[in-house]
């Protein structure tokens, strides 16, 4: 975390504001694995040594969401500390009635606002660099969407729909041709 934390300080203002964009990604990873390891009941050591403290989150707070003593509680943790990712978890939390739960659809959901939001953020960056940062998460939004059609494909179309990216280089009907191909 300090390395990091270095980089962005040695940084210049543009590629700051770049390199703090992409490293939100391991705020998504380590969300995704918490609730996967709360979900499955692993020990908090075994959970805190797959998390990645980069990002907004530091090796303090994810070893206090990693010590939280169910899959609720890490989930209202993280829905009152966490900003971007807040609307998701509150109503993944409302939606929790037994543990373990199937997660794919939070995920999906988790995948959706952290693309979103971060080409949204993107959006407002000029220049080369930023064109090249755009472009990088375009792809990735493409794969997630490929990800989220392989997890959610017993999904009605409609429903499946929801989860998609918006903001990639495949679009819909395309990414719908190789959901009926999946079946």
């Amino acid at each position: 975390h300090k390395t990091f934390q270095n980089i962005l300080e040695w940084s210049g203002e543009g590629p700051r504001r770049l390199l703090e964009l992409l490293l939100r990604r391991y705020d998504l990873h380590n969300v995704k694995t918490l609730l996967r390891g709360k979900n499955g009941k692993l020990p908090s050591e075994v959970i805190l040594e797959t998390l990645i403290p980069v990002g907004s989150f530091g090796l303090e707070e994810l070893a206090e969401l990693s010590k939280q003593p169910s899959l609720r509680e890490t989930l209202l943790l993280l829905s009152n500390w966490h900003g971007p990712l807040k609307r998701s978890l509150r109503r993944s939390l409302g939606s929790l009635k037994e543990e373990p739960m199937d997660l794919r659809r939070l995920e999906a959901e988790l995948d959706h606002y952290y693309y979103e939001g971060i080409l949204s953020s993107l959006s407002e960056e000029k220049g080369e660099d930023a064109t090249l940062v755009k472009r990088y998460l375009q792809m990735e939004v493409d794969i997630a969407n490929c990800l989220a059609l392989l997890r959610l494909k017993e999904f009605p179309r409609n429903e499946l729909s929801a989860f998609l990216i918006e903001g990639g280089f495949l679009g819909k009907g395309f990414l719908f041709s190789i959901a009926g191909n999946l079946k």
